[in-house]
């Protein structure tokens, strides 16, 4: 994958595996650390029947040491009901508190694809929007779970 002039992936959805996108986006020790707590989510994504992860944030960039890792996932009403026993702090609301657990357990935020950011966007097409600059687009990376 290659960065365009401001760091960012080209515009679009770019399908890889997890090992492909670990070689990518494991450069640097720091992004090794938050590398294994996405992965713990993964794993529970995976085993709550849940089809798809979109990854987005300063992770998807050429930034040497991005803070966390920020995605949205695609799962059904089932596969929602099951995580919400699994790893019930996955399933974020509007609540602070919830947000810092999950944060602090896996080292990022995850979403529901669909659910609203704000202005009418759903996480899935705000995370391609680049903060700050209107209608100005880019990459994010999505990892297939089944």
């Amino acid at each position: 994958m290659e960065f365009n002039k401001e760091g960012y992936l080209p515009e679009g959805i770019h399908t890889l595996s997890w090992e492909e996108f670990e070689t990518t986006f494991g450069f640097s020790p720091k992004r090794k650390e938050l590398l294994e707590g996405l992965l713990q989510v993964i794993n529970i994504l995976k085993i709550c029947g849940c089809e798809a992860i979109y990854i987005d944030g300063s992770f998807v960039t050429d930034k040497l040491e991005p803070d966390d890792w920020d995605a949205c996932f695609k799962g059904s009403a089932q596969s929602l009901k099951t995580l919400k026993r699994q790893e019930p702090c996955l399933l974020l609301t509007d609540d602070y508190k919830l947000r810092e657990t999950q944060k602090q357990k896996f080292k990022g935020e995850l979403f529901f694809y669909s659910l609203y950011a704000g202005l009418n966007i759903s996480y899935l097409d705000f995370f391609q929007g680049i903060k700050g600059a209107k209608r100005k687009k880019k990459g994010i990376i999505k990892i297939n779970l089944n």
